[in-house]
């Protein structure tokens, strides 16, 4: 939508207002028969140009339009010129603004229920590496929360991990065409060695979360180890630093993680002891 398309609308808008208000105001000096006619073509132009199609009105412009210059020019109406033409404006001019204006409601209306549902799906998915983001798994999150809350006879779990590149901001400053290559093939050996039954989204930030409901940790770990592996097969343009974090969520400990939000909190404070340490073995 630009500005100009705005201001053409708001003119059209006004016009349409101004039109009929200065028509009534010219009929007040004719007779009431003018006056009556014009506020009954008046509402005629206005219903009819709500209700029917544009081209439909259209049509109906030049019938009517047709017939009543016939009638009052070429017929015997005994009536001054100038009522005349107000009479014959009337309708053509009312009901071709109110027309424009309807279409500008309606396309306002498409482009703004196009724009909620182009963010909407934007929350819930990330295009560029064809991942599914916070929104949709902070759902299937709660979903699995609520089983393993109602259900402790089950014993029922689910094991969360993030996966989150070290430095990538850096290297996006100066390399952003290749920061994106980069993702995306971490995003691919990810769907591609993952299992089945994992769930794999994508938080911004260079960071991927991978949710294993029922999974046994010996099973996850052996897949975190063919992951790793897979990962330090790249070619890359640099060496990426992935680092990993991971809690177990059960009945045992599910109120400490009421929201994904949560676990996400306890998982970066997982990843910031192991730098930590990491750096202190350095030292």
């Amino acid at each position: 939508m630009t500005r100009k398309y705005f201001k053409l609308a708001g003119l059209a808008y006004l016009a349409s207002v101004t039109f009929p208000i200065l028509l009534l105001w010219l009929a007040r000096l004719y007779p009431a028969n003018v006056f009556n006619g014009l506020v009954m073509i008046l509402i005629l132009a206005i219903l009819t140009s709500l209700i029917f199609s544009r081209v439909d009105v259209t049509w109906l412009i030049l019938i009517l339009t047709t017939i009543g210059a016939g009638f009052l020019l070429l017929g015997y109406v005994v009536m001054p010129v100038k009522e005349k033409f107000l009479l014959l404006i009337a309708y053509p001019i009312e009901a071709s603004l109110v027309t424009v204006i309807r279409q500008h409601i309606i396309r306002w209306s498409f482009f703004t229920n196009r724009n909620d549902e182009i963010r909407y799906y934007n929350s819930l998915y990330d295009r560029r590496l064809k991942l599914r983001t916070f929104d949709s798994a902070e759902k299937f999150y709660q979903n699995e929360l609520h089983k393993i809350e109602q259900h402790p006879e089950l014993d029922l779990w689910s094991n969360v991990q993030i996966v989150s590149w070290d430095q990538h901001k850096q290297y996006a400053e100066a390399h952003p065409n290749s920061h994106d290559r980069i993702l995306k093939q971490i995003t691919k050996v990810l769907k591609n060695n993952r299992l089945k039954g994992e769930f794999i989204y994508f938080m911004g930030d260079a960071t991927f979360l991978i949710i294993s409901p029922e999974i046994p940790n010996e099973l996850v770990k052996k897949v975190n180890h063919i992951v790793d592996t897979k990962l330090s097969e790249l070619e890359l343009p640099i060496p990426v630093s992935l680092k990993h974090a991971s809690v177990y969520i059960n009945v045992d400990n599910s109120d400490r993680f009421p929201d994904l939000i949560a676990v996400i909190r306890f998982l970066r404070r997982e990843l910031e002891t192991e730098i930590v340490t990491e750096y202190i073995k350095e030292r």
